[in-house]
């Protein structure tokens, strides 16, 4: 069962976002998160910003391992994080209501449609069926919904999205854009144990959220950019995919951190099963097919 909670100190000012935030339109705002352990901090900085409504789903609880790679504290272990992160959440801003649900999101029964009246749907957990199911939810409820993927080595972060309308003459979803990843769990690709991470590689990914959160709330030109091919590829690593055909071939002299636009993987003929669209109707933006990602990309979940 979810239930609410909800600080009662002092209120916070937002006066130095100076014009760059409209206060009340984000205190409007209502983002459900599933799978809150490596966004932890984006959740954090959710109330900071001023959100109105957070909807957090996590079943586990958290492991003396946690604290190195996530937001939380050594003392916590053992809490459901659902309710570590709400408390946080309830002393940093009170004005922010925090509705939890401790369950796997498969799980969820009345409380999956309160979860999907958000405005925004943060699937950040790293189990791929859950975020294949997530996915056609959104579809089903119609309603933008934003995925993340930390890659192997730490050399990478991954975000993409399912915006709507996906089809027709939309960009697809998120199973369009990760097409080879999707191929590559149905011919028997399974993960053996959690990737290796560190703190900062989460933080990183956590970051380029929120700031696509923040451009979404102001109309911006990042969200209006990334909207027209969602997902982006960031690399930590300066030599990851810098081959030939590769996602950074080819990058400005001096780069560091550099982010592209990547592209859906799916050959002309093929009929997305989740959003019904084609590579034809989503239309000129697509790269040519001869670009591909590395297999340690399109299967790392």
């Amino acid at each position: 069962m979810g239930h609410d909670i909800q600080g009662n100190l002092g209120s916070i000012s937002y006066a130095r976002y100076g014009g760059l935030i409209d206060a009340a339109k984000v205190a409007a705002m209502r983002i459900s998160v599933v799978g809150v352990g490596g966004a932890a901090s984006l959740v954090i900085n959710l109330a900071r910003l001023g959100v109105g409504h957070l909807h957090l789903v996590d079943f586990d609880r958290l492991a003396d391992a946690n604290p190195a790679t996530q937001a939380f504290g050594a003392h916590e272990v053992g809490r459901l994080k659902v309710d570590a992160l709400a408390a946080e959440v309830a002393a940093i801003n009170p004005s922010t209501r925090v509705c939890t649900s401790a369950v796997r999101y498969q799980e969820l029964a009345a409380e999956r449609d309160e979860v999907w009246s958000a405005d925004l749907i943060l699937a950040m957990t790293d189990d791929f069926g859950t975020q294949a199911l997530i996915n056609r939810h959104a579809i089903r409820y119609r309603k933008d919904t934003l995925f993340a993927a930390a890659y192997p080595q730490a050399a990478a972060v991954e975000i993409t999205g399912t915006l709507q309308p996906p089809h027709p003459q939309g960009v697809g979803c998120h199973r369009c854009l990760t097409f080879s990843r999707y191929r590559a769990y149905a011919r028997g690709f399974t993960l053996t144990g959690p990737i290796p991470s560190h703190i900062f590689q989460a933080e990183y990914v956590n970051a380029l959220l929120g700031n696509l959160i923040v451009s979404r709330v102001t109309k911006g030109a990042l969200w209006k950019q990334f909207a027209t091919r969602p997902i982006l590829i960031s690399r930590i690593d300066p030599q990851y995919c810098s081959e030939p055909n590769q996602a950074f071939a080819a990058p400005p002299e001096f780069s560091l951190f550099t982010t592209v636009q990547w592209h859906s993987e799916a050959g002309e003929g093929f009929v997305c099963p989740d959003c019904q669209s084609t590579p034809e109707s989503r239309g000129p933006g697509i790269y040519p097919r001869r670009y591909r990602r590395p297999r340690t990309c399109a299967t790392n979940p």
